[in-house]
């Protein structure tokens, strides 16, 4: 009798449980750990959500006052939304919890520096110099504030020349050669300032990583003027949190921060069905069939049906003086016409030539000879000219647009024609020549100009 009513009892009990179960096992999962919180605040950081990734790591404060992680973090992303105070504050905090955590001192020198408190910054880079001689960040950023800080008293090219290689020879990306290129300027050699902008610049067009692109360029105009860049750190008010996310302290005043080489996210780009090549129009630019899953990569493999070479142009005119061909192929350009400059070498002089429009064959170049010519067009001579100088392969139109801007610039008017293979990718090129001969003497002085090219098939 007993035994029957402890299973009874048991079996209640056991169907309560089975009842409950789903509620309290769903209840539990809800709640996050201070760890899953920190990864959660982590992975916004990496997709540059930063008020999100305050909150995560607010959080998991709230749950660990004594989480170093999550102060460290925190500040990356109060300094990457320009709250430069907070910014110190979280710094300083993870710095007291833990003082050999050199992130910190780095992050917290980043942020002085972009507040104007230049004497601050430089203790906090020297320190993390001091514990680690080899440290990437400290050497980068001590060589940009020596190189280009707007107060006199703590500018010193030779040094941040030194600083700058030593990040350099640890990792040559765009973001520490920018830095060497300020620093070789601040020492008076502007002719290595310029030609390691112009690497940083096709490195960053390379990688289609066209965001704050301007500034770069910019930066290259300084130099090629013989002018060091200094950095505008422009006080003004402090920006207030959101509510909910921190009670600000006593707020300092904060400035623009110096942008990033951080690739920009590709934007969603609509379908376009490619068209043959017509008389001159800009419509022969041959614009590549978009898809949706155009950011995908994709083995370059020649596809069925995949596109000819357009080996034919017209030539409309030519000058001896560049910048009177630019003038001229703009203002086709302007019209709708598919025009471009090249270069040419003729008795040991340079001509530069106008050619219009892109032709597969002989019987299309000269259809569209004639509709040149009914627009009384004077000169209108076909050519062939099988080859050209590719200087990049993109897969956004801004990155090709940007990079057209860069080549204007250098004195070239640049041209897209459709990817011979099955990818979205955008080709970029300059010129038009007969022979691999021709294209190859003007490859390498592109190339000892810092720009990145090779010849290829048009």
């Amino acid at each position: 009798m007993c035994g029957r009513r402890f299973l009874c009892y048991y079996g209640a009990v056991l169907c309560l449980a089975m009842l409950f179960w789903p509620v309290v096992s769903t209840a539990g999962a809800g709640v996050e750990t201070t760890q899953q919180l920190v990864q959660k605040g982590k992975a916004y950081l990496q997709f540059h959500r930063y008020k999100a990734a305050v909150k995560a790591f607010s959080r998991a404060i709230r749950k660990d006052r004594a989480n170093v992680p999550a102060y460290l973090n925190r500040g990356v992303a109060w300094y990457n939304l320009g709250q430069y105070d907070l910014a110190i504050s979280d710094f300083s905090r993870a710095i007291t919890e833990d003082p050999g955590r050199l992130a910190a001192y780095n992050g917290r020198g980043m942020a002085w520096f972009a507040s104007g408190q230049y004497k601050k910054a430089v203790a906090d880079f020297e320190h993390v110099l001091k514990k680690d001689p080899e440290n990437i960040q400290a050497n980068n950023q001590l060589a940009w504030l020596l190189a280009v800080s707007p107060d006199a008293r703590y500018r010193n090219g030779r040094r941040a020349v030194r600083l700058a290689k030593r990040a350099v020879a640890k990792e040559g990306g765009p973001h520490h050669l920018d830095t060497l290129a300020a620093a070789y300027a601040e020492a008076g050699r502007f002719k290595e300032a310029v030609l390691t902008q112009k690497n940083v610049i096709f490195l960053l067009m390379k990688k289609d990583q066209t965001r704050d692109l301007d500034t770069y360029v910019k930066r290259l105009t300084h130099y090629q003027k013989r002018r060091p860049w200094r950095a505008k750190v422009a006080a003004r008010p402090a920006i207030q949190p959101e509510p909910g996310l921190q009670e600000p302290p006593e707020t300092a005043p904060v400035a623009e921060q110096r942008p990033s080489a951080e690739p920009s996210a590709p934007k969603a780009v609509k379908k376009d069905t490619p068209k043959p090549a017509a008389a001159g129009r800009q419509a022969s630019e041959a614009k590549p069939a978009f898809r949706k899953n155009a950011g995908k990569a994709r083995a370059l493999s020649p596809a069925r049906g995949a596109q000819k070479d357009y080996p034919y142009t017209i030539q409309v005119s030519a000058y001896k003086d560049r910048r009177k061909a630019l003038q001229v192929a703009r203002h086709f350009r302007s019209k709708g016409d598919a025009a471009f400059t090249s270069p040419v070498s003729i008795s040991g002089r340079i001509w530069h030539r106008i050619y219009m429009g892109f032709y597969p064959t002989l019987a299309e170049a000269r259809h569209a000879v004639a509709k040149l010519q009914a627009r009384r067009f004077r000169r209108t001579d076909i050519r062939r000219q099988p080859y050209a100088l590719q200087v990049g392969v993109f897969k956004t139109a801004r990155g090709l647009k940007n990079m057209q801007r860069i080549m204007l610039k250098q004195g070239y008017v640049a041209y897209r024609l459709r990817d011979l293979y099955t990818t979205a990718d955008l080709r970029l090129l300059v010129g038009a020549f007969a022979s691999r001969q021709q294209a190859a003497f003007f490859e390498r002085a592109l190339q000892k100009n810092g720009i990145d090219c090779h010849i290829v098939t048009r």
